[in-house]
């Protein structure tokens, strides 16, 4: 049987390649086949464009280069990369030992979820899962379940997801997948064959 896993979008850093994303701000190097952002303090995106109308999940495994200090967000369904997020779109920002999960509609920015990791985040895989049918959206931190929410007046359709990185990091890879694809045994032994 098939694993079960429809990879829509990834990236391909181990090549030296950046496509099929593209860098906003000049905080960006791939550097021994990851993707190194060097900025402080500012918003350093990586974007793609991707028709969304489907459910979705982003996975981007991420590890801090400034001692505790994880600051980096995933978007999806966004309609443009004008601004932060565009004027509409699905934000999960994950911030040392914070989550936050916001909609951005019409540019303006409602706060969904914002709630303790219990513990500080240096390094891990983010996971973003949203369904347009539903309206429902799901995040994870490795193994750690962040909850499912309701987005109010659900986003239909997107143009562009995006990785933002607020504070140095590394970046190993950025994915889409098909479906809400939670965290699996899989995602811990790549090299397993399917059978």
């Amino acid at each position: 049987f098939a694993q079960g896993r429809s990879l829509l979008l990834e990236s391909n850093f181990a090549s030296g390649r950046l496509a099929p994303w593209t860098a906003e701000g000049g905080g960006w190097a791939i550097n021994d086949g990851v993707l190194v952002c060097s900025t402080h303090g500012e918003r350093q995106a990586i974007t793609a464009k991707f028709d969304q109308k489907e459910p979705v999940t982003m996975e981007a495994k991420v590890e801090s280069t400034v001692g505790r200090f994880m600051n980096c967000e995933l978007v999806v369904f966004a309609d443009s990369s004008d601004g932060n997020y565009g004027q509409n779109s699905l934000v999960a920002r994950f911030f040392s030992n914070q989550f936050y999960l916001m909609v951005v509609q019409g540019g303006g920015q409602n706060n969904i979820a914002n709630r303790s990791t219990n513990n500080v985040v240096r390094e891990g895989v983010f996971r973003l899962a949203y369904d347009p049918g539903t309206g429902k959206a799901r995040a994870w931190i490795d193994n750690m379940d962040l909850g499912e929410y309701t987005v109010p007046n659900k986003i239909a359709q997107g143009k562009i997801v995006m990785f933002i990185a607020r504070h140095p990091c590394r970046v190993h890879y950025l994915r889409v997948v098909r479906g809400i694809v939670p965290p699996s045994s899989s995602d811990e032994k790549p090299d397993v064959a399917a059978h």
